[in-house]
């Protein structure tokens, strides 16, 4: 059962516009008696039609209750949790900006692509603090607002099932647990499909999906090869969260964002300064009795002095560098939620 336009919830409340492309729920975009749009979610005729149907409604209801707890500026709001016509439906945020798979620009700088990613990776950090699996992060769910803030939409609120579905829609951003169904679904699995989302992002390709990896024994082609502009670190941590083996990738979100994002040597110091601080770290590693040790303090206490006369300290500036951010526009038609 789909309702139809101008049908109105929860009392009057919110007023149906029109019915937004199904996905895993069947979504609407409504507006509430003051005119601000909305999202509101329920299950599909699919999932009505199981014989545990009322299990599935207890579970969505549950889902939705988690994601009310995630408060994050980064995350879609959840407005409120309702019963009408005897279906539960979900009320959340409408997120206007421009998704990440419609981006202007097909292949993003690094430090552009990172950006974004470390937004998401926060919230869904936030999520999954809350035991809140989103199962389909990728472009597509990454709403940009002006500002270049990105908001994830769309988390999946079906736990139990997702392996009967997943089947017809599997893409190059969904982990191999979410359809093989030999693994629980829990962190590692929105880690797979993040790696995934900054793997199309440098790279402007959809990664070889996991059941074809599985199933026609491809290997998925490391990211530097398509974009020599890509870092060893980041290239080698995308590879790092989409090993298909769940257990052997990174099991939280900030362990892997740590990893992709800790270039300290590369950023904080001048060429010239690399080198300097390259020569005193081998010193320091060098020393193996007390001699050699003292001889190697005298060293480091020097090059530091010279250091100071090269690189005096510089005068404080109050100025901030802005972020680079796509072009950001409403959309002409509403965005699955």
């Amino acid at each position: 059962m789909v309702w139809t336009a101008k049908k109105q919830l929860l009392e009057g409340k919110y007023t149906i516009e029109e019915v937004i492309p199904p996905n895993r729920g069947i979504t609407y975009l409504a507006k509430d008696k003051n005119g601000v749009p909305a999202v509101i979610k329920t299950l599909n005729d699919e999932f009505r039609q199981d014989t545990d149907f009322q299990q599935l409604q207890q579970d969505f209801v549950t889902e939705a209750g988690k994601l009310a707890k995630c408060h994050h500026a980064h995350i879609v709001r959840h407005f409120e949790t309702f019963l009408e016509d005897d279906v539960w439906c979900v009320a959340m945020e409408y997120v206007v900006g421009i998704d990440l798979a419609h981006r202007p620009r097909g292949i993003l700088r690094e430090e552009e692509a990172l950006h974004y990613i470390q937004q998401i990776g926060a919230g869904l950090s936030v999520a999954h603090e809350h035991h809140l699996v989103h199962q389909d992060v990728r472009p597509a769910n990454m709403i940009i607002r002006a500002g270049a803030t990105a908001v994830l939409i769309n988390f999946g609120l079906i736990p139990n099932v997702a392996q009967k579905i997943r089947p017809q829609t599997e893409t190059g951003f969904t982990a191999p647990e979410l359809y093989v169904g030999t693994d629980k679904i829990a962190a590692y699995t929105d880690i797979y499909s993040l790696g995934a989302t900054l793997y199309n992002l440098l790279t402007g390709q959809i990664p070889v999906s996991a059941q074809e990896q599985i199933t026609h024994n491809l290997s998925l082609k490391p990211p530097k090869e398509l974009n020599p502009l890509i870092s060893d670190r980041v290239s080698q941590g995308i590879l790092w969260a989409m090993l298909l083996d769940p257990k052997r990738r990174p099991q939280s979100v900030q362990e892997w964002l740590a990893e992709i994002s800790d270039r300290k040597s590369e950023v904080l110091l001048p060429a010239s300064a690399a080198s300097i601080h390259k020569n005193v770290s081998s010193l320091i590693k060098q020393p193996t009795n007390i001699r050699s040790l003292g001889l190697s303090v005298v060293v480091v206490l020097g090059l530091l002095g010279v250091m100071f006369i090269i690189f005096p300290k510089q005068p404080q500036s109050n100025f901030t560098a802005p972020v680079a951010s796509p072009t950001t526009r409403p959309f002409a038609k509403p965005v699955p939620h």
